[in-house]
């Protein structure tokens, strides 16, 4: 182009400044939106690993360094430090100064007499030790010890040390003795002498510095084997101490200061790498090297936080770009609207196509071109200014974000500006080949259909966003492993919910047009003439009114699309932490089963301490599958279904039942043949028996239950008889003893009942022995002195009998009924057991056949184990084997996670703890957590005694608390501050592009539709009939673009919101996501928009108002 066509560039921009300051505005906010993605995710690294940094321990985040040398000469000495000190120096960049060094020598004896007899029994001990900056760490009395040796006697040298107080005080020493050090080991040197100049002690005895084998000797209290500790100086130990005792070794401590605060987000995974990288060289090339620093941990999780809510801002800031760069085309199109007659006159004088179009190239280039080279340093002003928003009060200072323009973001601004370019010079292309036939002939008779719907650009878009979507299905997850085995998102599939949003609206605007026809020839006949002068002008220029519905659609549906992801996240924070904790409170650890003095009723032990409305006793363990090929372990959960009721919290999706419903298919029921009952006045149980050999090795036990359900295990004696004969033993564990102290037993509570008998050998090489005992009668007698036993049950029949199960082992046990082989040539039960590798206790229990217990699982569990609901599940908890009925599957369950694993299983307590109890063994099995219900109302300061007094009764380790986690995952600084202000752009571009467009479209096509007006005000159209035309058209514009844009938005986050489940900690949202749209900010932005556009109508109907009629006519007639 001539330059000569400058001029008339720069004519046309001063001309048609007002016109073209939208699209400059709309053009600024594309790039600047673009430039931000990189900005703001920037800023918001930097955030995260500034709140990273401060809320870790800040010693934690220094770096300690141990190792050792064989010797301590200068050689070695300057070989080991220096290459430790450059490589923490390359590795930490400058961001790491030493703060304290140490070295310790090996051990010398020091004999307390001063001879050259030793005893290694009684001799004390002492080290050499190197301190830097020792003035600072400790109070010196006397002189500080010179360098080398400062005397030499009869061959022995002679080197000056400071002693520790606590050493010298422990061996009588003072200021000015000698003593020596003599080597445990043979070396050039027999001995040393040690002269003290000085005596010093810690100046802060409890310094974190101190805590370290290499510095501890210097400030315990003194022992044998540590006793006397003397402080050297550097050219002492390496050049006398080193070069005389070649054998001694050396243990080295560094700390290293480090300056977290100074690491950029960019730079932190090159950070972590080279932490992990400087141990991994160090180890291989400096003995017995360890380092430890939480700072790589830091480093590593804070990015991996950020990398899992990078995806969804990426979404939120891509639906901005492509809203904002249809309002280009929207703006760009009113322009170049108000620019045809222009286009037409230039063809008329003679200018050809290419020039025409070179005019308006240059004109959306130089509009462009400003708003990128402007626009990254909008956006990092914008971004910077969010700092003094709330949300960023707990992250921050209360100033502005620490922000930076790199050149990536230059880069994306650029590509923004190019989008906006490109969207600028598309509807020139053919307004460039117009001329004023052409002109004239688009005022009479607009174009019916506009170039996407032309080319079928919507259909294309659709099937794009389908094949995406296809995609997104297979993946599972927007987030996934990359190449780099780093798990991240998929930069294509992020943007189905923008193709997905667009291609919706642009279909909707494919059948408007057809629709509002029909409509308006069917009312037309019977509605009034505004009405069908309305519908009518959406059927003859439907480009006019569907370019402006489509751009609502994108607002409204931008908006919809943020209040459902800020609505939906919020009630996932709270819901998450209710499926952590299960119920207000969960006690892990709980030890409700006490060891020591008489048993209590649990359950009324868990619901007794104040400010408990109820609890609930639970047991969890790990499992397995007891039989078949799968080795998947999965988690077992036994409760108490009537108490979990009234504790746990339910979501109705987690089921296909109510959970009374999915409760009760677990729910206990009373087993009338379990163990035998004894006399409530027992106290005192026997049984007749006799071994079908003689076998000492061989103990007799009885596992009982008392009236408080707890499980104890009966010594009654060995079966050393053939005979029958009579074993009694007192109603309660049988007393032991460990290391010589008397190991506390419980003191059961009667009514007791007998469990099963069982038998179990002492050791032998040969593993167990095959053997069997004949059981005749089971007698008890009460604590009365001189009572007699009393029959309880002679076994005349073996129906309510079986066997004890735990896996191939008891395979081959038996159990049977022999006539005439009692005492009394009654029927007699015989037991037998084969031989065994193993030593597990082998026996027989009083109850069903098959105990199976009602089962709950995940669907894992039908997919590793192969089976469906009604079928038999065999698991191995603990040393039990439990057998089981799947009676439903439940998809989820509070503290569950179904994706571990192979699932979990949920059964009913009871049942479980009396399959883990029916083997005797050394610990009793109880619950093992709480689930409490707290009183309504309960906060503050008595909540937090209520939790106390929990705590004192359960004698628990670890409580979870729903309030707390509740808190914690809503105060998130770092995904509240991101969002927050993500929400907040949303809804700006949301106000500020739709209200912007609105408004100009209103204005700028006050001077079209005027001459239509004119010509109806001629036709005999009143005012009141023109104000009604042009409130029903607005409205009915705003109705169909605000409804479908909400509808479709709030689609698209449904659509969505399944696959972006994973926390910012990577792992999978559990309970999944519920969509729900935040009403109130939802609201709040469709009543600005509706305000901004009623105010914009009633702009337009009082322009309309003001023209005279004679003016009207006058435009009538141009």
């Amino acid at each position: 182009m001539g330059l000569r066509l400058l001029p008339l560039v720069f004519r046309r921009l001063r001309t048609y400044a007002p016109l073209l300051l939208p699209v400059l505005l709309g053009s600024t906010v594309a790039a600047a939106t673009m430039a931000s993605i990189v900005i703001y995710t920037e800023a918001l690294r930097d955030l995260g690993l500034s709140h990273a940094v401060n809320n870790a321990d800040e010693r934690s985040l220094d770096l300690e360094v141990h190792f050792q040398t064989s010797g301590v000469d200068r050689e070695v000495y300057d070989r080991a430090t220096g290459r430790v000190h450059s490589g923490v120096s390359r590795a930490f960049e400058g961001l790491a100064e030493r703060e304290v060094f140490g070295v310790r020598s090996s051990t010398f004896l020091v004999p307390a007499d001063g001879s050259d007899e030793i005893d290694l029994e009684t001799t004390p001990r002492a080290t050499f030790h190197v301190l830097e900056s020792s003035a600072k760490l400790l109070a010196l009395e006397g002189g500080m010890a010179e360098p080398g040796i400062v005397d030499t006697t009869d061959g022995i040298a002679t080197v000056e040390a400071v002693a520790m107080r606590q050493g010298a005080e422990y061996l009588g020493l003072s200021i000015g003795d000698t003593v020596p050090f003599v080597p445990f080991w043979e070396d050039r040197t027999s001995k040393i002498n040690v002269r003290i100049t000085g005596v010093a002690s810690p100046v802060d005895p409890d310094a974190y510095y101190w805590d370290t084998p290499s510095m501890q000797r210097l400030v315990r209290e003194p022992t044998l084997l540590s006793t006397l500790p003397v402080i050297i100086p550097e050219s002492t130990l390496v050049d006398v101490v080193g070069s005389m005792f070649v054998k001694a070794d050396g243990s080295y401590y560094s700390r290293y200061l480090t300056n977290p605060s100074e690491i950029r987000a960019a730079d932190s995974e090159r950070f972590a790498i080279a932490i992990a990288g400087l141990n991994g060289s160090l180890s291989s090339s400096v003995e017995s090297y360890r380092q430890n620093t939480e700072l790589d941990d830091v480093l590593t999780t804070y990015d991996t936080r950020i990398r899992f809510i990078e995806a969804p801002i990426a979404i939120m800031l891509f639906l901005v770009t492509a809203m904002v760069l249809y309002a280009i085309v929207f703006l760009a199109g009113l322009v170049t609207d108000r620019q045809r007659a222009d286009a037409a006159l230039l063809r008329s004088r003679g200018a050809r196509t290419p020039q025409v179009l070179q005019i308006y190239a240059v004109q959306g280039l130089l509009v462009t071109a400003a708003a990128s080279a402007a626009a990254p340093f909008i956006a990092a002003g914008l971004i910077a200014s969010v700092g003094y928003l709330p949300v960023f009060a707990s992250l921050g200072d209360g100033g502005p974000l620490r922000v930076s323009v790199s050149p990536l973001a230059f880069g994306l601004s650029a590509v923004g500006g190019l989008l906006a370019f490109a969207v600028l010079l598309i509807p020139t292309l053919r307004l460039a080949r117009r001329n004023l036939l052409e002109e004239r002939r688009l005022i009479v008779r607009p174009n019916q259909v506009g170039f996407v719907q032309r080319y079928y650009l919507d259909v294309g878009l659709a099937a794009a966003g389908l094949i995406f979507l296809w995609q997104l299905g297979q993946q599972g997850s927007l987030v996934a492993d990359t190449l780099s085995g780093q798990q991240g998102a998929d930069l294509f599939l992020l943007l189905i919910p923008t193709l997905f949003l667009l291609s919706a609206g642009l279909l909707l605007l494919r059948v408007l047009p057809l629709i509002g026809g029909l409509v308006a020839r069917i009312v037309a006949p019977v509605s009034p003439t505004w009405l069908a002068l309305g519908l009518w002008q959406v059927g003859r220029n439907p480009l006019s009114v569907t370019r402006l519905v489509l751009l609502l659609v994108l607002a409204a549906g931008l908006g919809a699309f943020a209040a459902s992801f800020g609505g939906t996240l919020d009630r996932s924070y709270e819901e998450r932490a209710r499926y952590e904790a299960g119920a207000d409170v969960r006690i892990e650890g709980a030890d409700i089963a006490r060891n020591e003095g008489p048993t209590e009723d649990m359950q009324a032990l868990v619901e007794a301490p104040d400010g408990v409305a109820a609890a609930a006793r639970v047991f969890r363990a790990s499992s397995g599958f007891a039989a078949g090929s799968s080795t998947d372990r999965f988690e077992v959960l036994a409760v108490d279904a009537q108490t979990l009721k009234n504790v746990t919290w339910w979501r109705d999706d987690f089921a296909s039942n109510s959970l009374d419903e999915t409760l009760d298919a677990v729910d206990a029921h009373a087993i009338e043949n379990w163990g035998i009952r004894l006399p409530d006045d027992a106290r005192h149980m026997g049984v007749w028996v006799r071994s079908e050999q003689a076998d000492p090795r061989s103990n007799l036990l009885a596992i009982v239950e008392d009236g408080n359900g707890r499980f104890f295990t009966m010594f009654l004696g060995t079966l050393d008889s053939a005979e029958w004969t009579y074993r009694e033993a007192p109603l309660e564990p049988p007393s032991r003893t460990s290391w010589g102290r008397r190991v506390p037993a419980i003191e059961p509570i009667a009514p007791f009942t007998l469990v099963s008998l069982q038998v179990r050998q002492r050791s032998r090489s040969g593993g167990m022995s095959a053997g069997a005992f004949y059981v005749d009668e089971i007698m008890t007698r009460t604590a009365a002195e001189g009572s007699e036993p009393e029959s309880v049950r002679r076994f005349t029949s073996k129906d309510d009998l079986a066997v004890i199960q735990i896996g191939p082992l008891t395979r081959t046990d038996s159990l049977q009924l022999l006539g005439g082989a009692g005492r009394d040539g009654d029927p007699s039960l015989l037991f037998s057991w084969g031989a065994a590798t193993a030593f597990v206790q082998r026996g027989f229990y009083t109850g069903p056949q098959t105990y199976e217990l009602p089962m709950l699982v995940s669907p894992g569990i039908l997919r590793s184990s192969g089976l469906r609901v009604g079928d038999t599940l065999d698991i191995a908890v603990g040393s039990a084997r439990v057998p089981g009925t799947i009676v439903d599957v439940v998809d989820f369950f509070p503290t569950m996670n179904p994706t571990e694993g192979a699932g979990y299983v949920i059964t009913e307590i009871q049942g479980l703890l009396r399959h883990q109890n029916l083997v005797g063994q050394g610990q009793e099995v109880q619950a093992n957590e709480v689930w409490y219900r707290l009183d309504e109302g309960l906060a503050g300061e008595e909540r937090a005694t209520a939790l106390e007094g929990i705590l004192d009764s359960v004698g628990a380790n670890q409580i979870i608390d729903r309030e707390e986690l509740i808190a914690t995952s809503q105060a998130d600084p770092l995904v509240a501050a991101g969002w927050g202000a993500l929400l907040l752009v949303a809804y700006g571009a949301v106000l500020f592009l739709g209200g912007t467009c609105f408004v100009a479209h209103s204005i700028l096509t006050v001077g079209e539709r005027g001459r239509q007006f004119a010509l109806l005000r001629t036709l005999g159209l009143n005012g009141p009939q023109i104000r009604a035309v042009v409130w029903f058209e607005h409205m009915l514009v705003v109705g169909i673009g605000i409804g479908a844009g909400f509808l479709l938005g709030q689609r698209t986050g449904a659509l969505l919101m399944p696959f972006l489940d994973r926390t910012q900690d990577g792992v999978a949202v559990l309970p999944p996501y519920i969509i729900e749209t935040s009403a109130v900010s939802v609201g709040i932005v469709y009543v600005l928009m509706a305000a901004v556009f009623i105010a914009a109508t009633a702009f337009v109907v009082r322009m309309y108002n003001t023209l005279a009629l004679g003016q009207t006519l006058r435009i009538g007639e141009d």
